[in-house]
């Protein structure tokens, strides 16, 4: 790649990052070890660490479950597969919290198409719940 055409490279002296000690502070996940570095292995540093963090951040393998997350321009953006998780978790814990409050006794067992034949319910009712079913089970095996 050539720079010579750019304003910036037009001055009379110019000078090789290899040449320029670099002073600052370097980022917690660099992995340059050393404790001089030049300008061009900050570079390099810094690129190796955005590449590896697009990389880690691909969401082209996404979509193919249970979950459907929206697209930009054909593709899903790592921050709507956050908002799609977010929504999707926040159904599924009301769904959990409404199966924790259930009280399971009172559930309608009427289309389960069990034939009770002549069993009724200790009041000589029709069994319509599980929570009748199941005292009349143990009520008639206790008697």
């Amino acid at each position: 790649m050539s720079c010579q055409d750019k304003l910036t490279n037009l001055t009379l002296h110019t000078t090789n990052s290899k040449e320029v000690d670099y002073e600052g502070n370097l980022g917690t996940n660099t992995k340059i070890t050393e404790p001089c570095v030049n300008q061009e292995e900050v570079n390099e540093d810094l690129y190796s660490l955005v590449d590896e963090t697009i990389e880690k951040l691909d969401t082209s393998s996404l979509g193919n479950s249970s979950i459907t997350f929206p697209l930009t321009e054909g593709e899903i953006k790592f921050e709507d597969v956050i908002k799609q998780y977010e929504t999707e978790i926040s159904t599924l814990k009301a769904k959990v919290t409404n199966l924790e409050n259930k009280d399971y006794c009172n559930i309608d067992i009427t289309g389960c198409g069990i034939d009770f034949g002549t069993l009724l319910d200790p009041c000589s009712g029709p069994i319509t719940t599980l929570g009748q079913l199941l005292n009349t089970l143990v009520s008639k095996h206790n008697s």
